[in-house]
């Protein structure tokens, strides 16, 4: 809302799914979309918008995909991400499975 140079907020650190963007009007009177698609990739967004030559945009589709386990394993994606961990060991040389804290509240990402 304080801002003229903000045209699309994908956020994501507070955690909080919205199923509909939310539009927000800025400065200047354009209307301003907010989506989020929830924590912890229990799922992924989609968006697709019109781009306006005055600067303004139109959500033309917002969905958002769950992430289940019925969904087939990527082949190509996992041995990126398994090559991405060895070369994260590789660099740091320590061990991620080592716990740092302790919460005396249940964490959960999927609501608040």
């Amino acid at each position: 809302q304080k801002s003229r140079s903000i045209d699309l907020v994908v956020g994501g650190h507070d955690h909080v799914r919205f199923e509909e963007p939310r539009m927000v009007k800025n400065l200047e009177g354009r209307e301003i979309p907010i989506v989020q698609a929830g924590a912890h990739g229990t799922a992924v967004g989609s968006l697709l918008l019109d781009l306006q030559k005055d600067g303004a945009s139109k959500v033309i589709d917002y969905r958002i995909y769950d992430v289940t386990k019925d969904i087939p394993e990527d082949q190509t994606l996992k041995a990126f991400t398994d090559k991405a961990y060895q070369n994260r060991a590789q660099y740091f040389q320590r061990d991620w499975e080592e716990v740092i804290g302790f919460s005396d509240i249940t964490l959960n990402g999927n609501y608040n």
